[in-house]
């Protein structure tokens, strides 16, 4: 259901001022503070009462209500499409993390195994020096320079 709230509130504003109010002496009339609004023989109470408090000042109170809901609905699409934005930039750097991450990874493990081959070769010179390869690094250091030395 589509509401015109344009025309709506054109016939609210030029309609009697309320608040109105439910007079019923078996002819239900409904009256403002100063003026008559209407009667009818033949309405039931409920359907008087549901008019009389649909009343000018009801349905422009509504139609404020339903503007300041539709603005906030308004920013709040704004609000989500900078929030989608943002999630898009952040998947990208998501992606591109993942990747530098898989890259480190990789070069940690040729480090570890780098690593692990110097630390033979450290642990075959010692033995080959007869030098106690849990020795002072400058003393291992030492020892290899006088061993280049003599080789010269």
């Amino acid at each position: 259901m589509t509401i015109d709230k344009s025309a709506l509130k054109a016939l609210a504003e030029a309609a009697t001022p309320g608040p109105w109010q439910l007079v019923s002496e078996g002819i239900r009339r409904i009256e403002s503070a100063s003026e008559f609004v209407c009667e009818s023989g033949g309405m039931e109470d409920q359907d008087a009462a549901f008019i009389a408090a649909a009343n000018p000042a009801t349905i422009l109170a509504l139609l404020a209500e339903i503007h300041s809901l539709e603005c906030r609905f308004e920013v709040s699409e704004d609000t989500l499409g900078v929030i989608r934005g943002c999630l898009k930039a952040a998947e990208g750097d998501i992606d591109q993390l993942k990747t530098e991450n898989e890259s480190l990874r990789k070069d940690a493990e040729r480090n570890n195994r780098m690593l692990v081959a110097a630390a033979i070769t450290i642990g075959e010179i010692c033995e080959a020096l007869s030098i106690d390869n849990h020795s002072e690094p400058d003393m291992i250091v030492e020892a290899v320079r006088e061993l280049k030395e003599r080789g010269q």
